[in-house]
């Protein structure tokens, strides 16, 4: 008889039932397909979970270790195929992040001017990059060139980035705290998470920030990376420098 040993493999219970029933295929020969192939259990280490280790009897008092080491291994492959799902799961969040935020750098590249810059940061990004709000802020209230105050830049008191973001720190992502709901306004009642990223417009220019909130209370955590994020606000403030230097 041939046996295929993607059928062997099989561990779905409704395919199992009827794969590995007498009437389909014996015990006999599962057996001697073991024996013709003895590294089957080395490619398929996910079966190892399912089968039922012998039980020896080696006098009172004597431990079976085989079983205690097979069932030590079954309890090892559950752990590693949990981690397997998590790398994997988070191997496709990164790469939908990243083309989120590649699209929303090229729509920052394409602005045609100071105020549509703005506009774009503001009101499209939360769109592109799936989260509640976003928004720009300045300390000292001095008035940006090109009416920015009309756009929607948030006028911050002076220290307040530093008490937003950290005095040492580019990037914060943390839950929603009080002193957000200046910079949100309005948008505050919908945002759980934060990330906000220190912005730099030149020696003589007001601080400035960017900030964007998320819905959930997860949607910014202090463990994640903040790569794209350093990326997308290294953007935002080297296109706010170009254009401020213009003057328009």
């Amino acid at each position: 008889m041939s046996i295929n040993p993607e059928d062997v493999a099989k561990s779905a219970p409704e395919v199992a039932k009827g794969a590995l029933s007498g009437d389909v295929l014996s015990a006999e020969a599962v057996e001697a397909y073991l024996r013709r192939h003895p590294q089957f259990l080395n490619e398929h280490p996910e079966l190892i979970a399912a089968l039922v280790p012998p039980e020896f009897d080696h006098g009172a008092g004597v431990l079976d270790m085989q079983r205690f080491m097979l069932q030590r291994l079954k309890g090892e492959l559950a752990r590693l195929r949990t981690r397997e799902r998590a790398l994997l799961a988070a191997a496709e969040a990164n790469v939908v992040n990243q083309g989120r935020v590649h699209h929303a750098v090229k729509t920052l590249l394409a602005a045609t001017s100071f105020q549509h810059l703005i506009r774009i940061a503001v009101d499209e990004l939360p769109a592109m990059l799936d989260v509640a709000a976003a928004a720009i802020g300045v300390e000292n209230g001095e008035r940006l060139p090109g009416a920015a105050g009309d756009t929607g830049v948030v006028v911050l008191k002076p220290g307040m980035i530093d008490a937003l973001v950290g005095a040492d720190r580019a990037i914060a992502l943390r839950p929603l705290a009080e002193g957000d709901r200046v910079v949100f306004g309005a948008n505050a009642a919908r945002v759980r998470s934060v990330a906000m990223m220190r912005l730099s417009f030149g020696p003589h220019a007001p601080a400035g920030l960017f900030a964007l909130g998320a819905s959930a209370a997860d949607g910014f955590d202090a463990r994640q990376g903040t790569d794209l994020l350093g990326f997308l606000a290294h953007v935002l403030q080297l296109r706010i420098r170009r254009w401020l230097s213009l003057g328009t």
